[in-house]
């Protein structure tokens, strides 16, 4: 299930927050090791933890951000196929609909805000995504979380209904595990807008046929993205068996190196990877 992205600005200060913690642990770690003139298991563990999690939550920041830039540019008309704007009386009715259809176990991503606002609910479809008041979903067809199929949902008010696919990791006493979770998107279409529903609803249908590419160098940036990844990464592992192969004193250094470079680098293979079959796929349509 897919529930959407909301309050970036908030994700951003926690995961900034988070990096600078683990940016702080490494310097500490890096600190105390130049002071004291030695390793020690807080040294070792604080320099090895500072590195990956400081990595982690910098790239988790880098992505809220470019996440709040998608969404000001949606939001500017960038990219946009169709918008409308679902008066308050329709979308409380569409509220009262879907009650009755989350009854008979018909779930929606998108979870209807208990009070509608006076002015009623904007919902703006982009080519690869949709904003429906203040929540964002994206709408790739290619992906860990993609959409499969789109249509046009009976009702009073209509909606606009994707069927969704969300691969995520699950750890058991087993072992660590792949999941793929199904879930369904609706939202509805104001009565005077079935002509833009219509549009958005080509659209998708083009985009899931691979007859519209949206974004063409999307997951080949990626592809690039991930090589250059492994090869620095690769690099500093090769640096870490280098200094220990040479028996130089550098304290864990080289383990680490050694260790987060395999690790990082690894990472960078598997997108690479990931990313060069989501290329073809989108190509391909389903």
């Amino acid at each position: 299930m897919n529930t959407g992205v909301r309050n970036l600005r908030r994700n951003v200060l926690i995961s900034f927050a988070l990096f600078l913690l683990f940016f702080t642990w490494l310097i500490a770690g890096i600190v105390v090791m130049v002071w004291t003139g030695r390793e020690s298991a807080f040294t070792a563990l604080g320099i090895a933890l500072g590195i990956i999690g400081s990595l982690i939550f910098f790239l988790f920041t880098i992505n809220f951000v470019w996440g709040m830039r998608v969404f000001g540019a949606i939001r500017r008309g960038e990219n946009v196929v169709a918008r409308w704007i679902v008066p308050a009386e329709e979308f409380d009715r569409f509220r009262a609909n879907e009650a009755g259809q989350i009854a008979q176990g018909y779930a929606n991503d998108y979870k209807v805000p208990r009070q509608t606002p006076h002015e009623g609910v904007e919902v703006i479809v982009a080519a690869d995504g949709v904003i429906v008041g203040d929540t964002y979903f994206g709408l790739a067809t290619t992906g860990m979380a993609h959409i499969t199929q789109v249509g046009i949902v009976p009702g009073d008010p209509l909606c606009l209904g994707f069927e969704t696919s969300v691969v995520t990791g699950r750890a058991s006493s087993g072992g660590a595990s792949f999941q793929t979770v199904h879930g369904l998107l609706r939202f509805p279409v104001a009565n005077s807008a079935h002509g833009e529903a219509r549009k958005a609803l080509d659209h998708y249908m083009a985009a899931l046929s691979g007859e519209v590419l949206v974004k063409p160098d999307f997951w080949r940036k990626r592809v690039r993205w991930g090589l250059w990844t492994a090869l620095v990464s690769g690099i500093a592992a090769a640096i870490g068996f280098a200094l220990e192969a040479l028996d130089i004193d550098a304290g864990n250094l080289p383990v680490i190196l050694a260790v987060s470079g395999i690790m990082i680098g690894l990472g960078g293979l598997v997108l690479a990877f990931l990313a060069r079959g989501f290329s073809h796929q989108q190509r391909r349509g389903r």
